[in-house]
């Protein structure tokens, strides 16, 4: 994963990281405030790509953002740097 991407008009910028746990800053403008913290769990697939018109899987390997029905489990927001910062310590000694 790159350390700043955009995903649904939002830019991510990773903080900090531990293996497949990173703190995410939230932006929606490159020069904006900071609107929220994530921390997530990534997830790892084959990236996928045309090939002969059908979508096929390919032999590199992707790390990309957990699904919306993972927040809660493997995924969470928070307002507050200290109170996303905790939660990054608490699932990474776990």
């Amino acid at each position: 994963m790159n350390d700043t991407f955009v995903r649904h008009g939002v830019i991510y910028r990773q903080v900090r990281r531990a293996g497949l746990l990173a703190l995410l800053e939230l932006k929606y403008e490159a020069n904006g405030p900071v609107v929220g913290w994530d921390v997530v769990l990534l997830v790892r697939r084959p990236k996928r790509a045309k090939i002969g018109g059908v979508i096929r899987d390919t032999a590199e390997i992707v790390e990309m953002m957990p699904p919306s029905e993972a927040w809660g489990r493997s995924a969470w927001s928070f307002d507050r740097l200290e109170t996303a910062e905790r939660k990054f310590l608490e699932v990474s000694e776990s």
